[in-house]
């Protein structure tokens, strides 16, 4: 069965990997990743945010007594989080660039509207949960 602890898995992937990918593309970054849909996103960037997801997903794994969650799954699933945030970042950008619009709404006044804070999840929540039912 899936519990609690999948979630904060999820949830604490996804903010680390955006909070990883936005710090280490702003202060590394030089290597533009997709500049027409998204062009502040670096291939370092990039790097940090599966740095990111893996950070938290053994961070997770460390905190919590998941049976059968091995210290390699933990990096691949963080791995592929961290890339399905980010994948995830770059279809709400199209989806913004295409409306014309900078946020997605003002219901979280400075964070760029509710979902630049959950596309991450809408791609890494799948993800998580077809690799969970794989192992």
């Amino acid at each position: 069965t899936f519990g609690m602890e999948y979630i904060f898995l999820l949830y604490t992937s996804v903010w680390l990997a955006d909070s990883a990918a936005y710090y280490v593309g702003t202060y590394l970054g030089r290597n533009k990743l997709y500049p027409v849909v998204s062009p502040n996103k670096t291939f370092e960037g990039a790097f940090g945010s599966v740095m990111g997801g893996i950070i938290g997903s053994v961070t997770i794994r460390g905190i919590f007594d998941i049976p059968d969650f091995t210290v390699m799954g933990a990096i691949v699933i963080g791995g592929l989080i961290g890339a399905a945030t980010l994948v995830g970042d770059l279809i709400e950008s199209m989806f913004k660039r295409d409306a014309g619009v900078k946020d997605s709404g003002s219901l979280i006044p400075g964070h760029g509207g509710l979902l630049d804070k959950l596309d991450g999840v809408l791609i890494a929540g799948p993800v998580l949960y077809f690799l969970l039912r794989g192992f």
